[in-house]
């Protein structure tokens, strides 16, 4: 029997941390940069964390 796997990309694990971070109070703003790819996952997870995100996206990169 095996296993699926499924690998969070580094990027979004950098971006929970913030999350964390944040809703803990070490952190008051994140500012975020990462690959266009993770742009659905990326705001799909702050906004399940009830983050306000305000983004833009410019030469392939996703600035939150």
């Amino acid at each position: 029997m095996t296993t699926a796997r499924t690998t969070i990309p580094t990027e979004i694990k950098v971006l929970m941390n913030h999350i964390y971070e944040l809703h803990k109070g070490v952190r008051h703003m994140v500012l975020f940069t990462c690959n266009k790819k993770y742009s659905e996952l990326a705001i799909q997870r702050l906004k399940s964390q009830r983050c306000e995100v305000h983004w833009c996206c410019r030469n392939r990169r996703l600035h939150l």
